[in-house]
This record gives C-alpha cells, sequence and structure tokens, in this order.
C-alpha cells in the first residue's frame, strides 16, 4: 500500500487560523484597553489568573478584570461558500526563493470560547448592556487579516448569548461571563519545502505585529502567544 504523505509532512504546513485569532485578541485589546487578556486553554479562574501571571511576570498590577479565550475545532460550517466550495486548493512562488508552496483554503468556522472576570457588579452590567446592545467588542462583527502576497481577507464575527458564572477563592467572589463568538471566513494551510514554510510563517507574522518563528515552531503556537 503507499500514500501520498511522507512521513511527519505536517511539519512542513502552515496555517493562518492561529493570525486570525491573534486579530480577534487585537479587536478585544482596542476596545478593551484596561482589561487583561489570556489565551487559556482550560478556561477557568485559577487557570486564567496562574497563565497570565505566568507570562506577564513584571506586570505591574493584578490581573483582574480578564477576558480569558480559546477556541474550539474548526468545521466546515453551512452558510454560502461554506456550502457550495468547501475546499479550494492551488500553488504560490514567494518572490527572491526557489520553489513553490502548495496552499489549500476551507472555508469554514471555528467558535471562540471567552470568559471575563470582575469583581466588580458595575464593569459585568456595563459588558453586560454593551455586548447585547452591539456595543464594546460584538460592535466588531467583521475583522480583517493581512495575508502576505494573497491580500487581505475578511472573517465574521456571530456573538451568541451570555452566561454568568460566580467564583469564589480564597473568601472573595468573583463574577464572571462567558459566551461564544462564531469566527467565519477562510482559512489557508500551505505546504511546501522547510525554507519556502518558514518564509510563509514569517510574513503571516509580520503582518500581525508578531514576533518571528522560532525553528521548528509553527504559526499557531506563536500567534497565540500572550507575551507580546
Amino acid at each position: 500500500m503507499s500514500y501520498e504523505n511522507t512521513q511527519d509532512s505536517a511539519l512542513d504546513v502552515v496555517t493562518t487560523m492561529g493570525a486570525v485569532l491573534s486579530e480577534f485578541k487585537h479587536m478585544v485589546k482596542v476596545e478593551m484597553p484596561n482589561v487583561s487578556t489570556v489565551y487559556d486553554p482550560q478556561l477557568s479562574y485559577d487557570t486564567a489568573v496562574a497563565k497570565f501571571l505566568k507570562e506577564n511576570k513584571n506586570y505591574d498590577g493584578g490581573p483582574l478584570p480578564l477576558f480569558a479565550y480559546n477556541r474550539n475545532i474548526s468545521n466546515y460550517g453551512d452558510v454560502g461558500l461554506q456550502r457550495r466550495s468547501r475546499n479550494v486548493t492551488g500553488t504560490l512562488k514567494l518572490d527572491g526563493l526557489s520553489g513553490i508552496a502548495k496552499y489549500a483554503v476551507m472555508h469554514g468556522e471555528f467558535i471562540i470560547n471567552f470568559m471575563y472576570i470582575t469583581q466588580s457588579m458595575e464593569e459585568v452590567e456595563r459588558f453586560e448592556v454593551a455586548y447585547y446592545g452591539a456595543e464594546g467588542i460584538s460592535k466588531t462583527t467583521e475583522i480583517t487579516v493581512s495575508m502576505p502576497q494573497l491580500g487581505d481577507f475578511s472573517y465574521f464575527l456571530e456573538y451568541n448569548e451570555l452566561d454568568d458564572i460566580v467564583v469564589e477563592k480564597d473568601g472573595s467572589y468573583y463574577k464572571g461571563i462567558i459566551g461564544t463568538v462564531k469566527c467565519r471566513g477562510m482559512y489557508f494551510t500551505f505546504k511546501g519545502q522547510s525554507d519556502l514554510i518558514k518564509e510563509i510563517s514569517a510574513r503571516i507574522i509580520s503582518s500581525n505585529n508578531i514576533p518571528l518563528l522560532k525553528e521548528n515552531e509553527v504559526l499557531e503556537n506563536v500567534s497565540i502567544d500572550e507575551t507580546n
């Protein structure tokens, strides 16, 4: 039996999904400049606070209010191009480099889960009213991500209903708002020779003001680094 893929072929793949998540984070920080942000896979009070403090050792002040977020696995979705043309493939050649990179485009979506935590009921109410009034973060229903040599691409945000939680920690109580945002658009994956993939990674990261890749580090791992 023969296979088209070679061993560890995924090591020479870079995706732009992380760049989209990075742009979402940037939008939140612009809208809520006095709120701490952190990517937390577990999305709990303890893990989010611990991760923020670990990544911001020189931070002068407490971590609250805190906006923590993560994302679910992506899927195709069932709207517009998502239904009619789920996958597109092609090739890309970067100026000044030999060889070409194969790319695939998925018309799909993923869910961003978030948790906003504060001790102030006034801040909770402001967030809640603004969110449902299409103000605050929910006023931004479209973000644009620049893909070098491909152009600017729009990603559409759909905000779902909120829920709330109460956290007790060391005798103190914190109020949390939890919610989800659907992010829909075109997600690119590039594959090719190692040097070309690293160059694509560097260009995508540069367009989002994210530090250059470390060797053998994929874009998605870098784009959610909250130490930037």
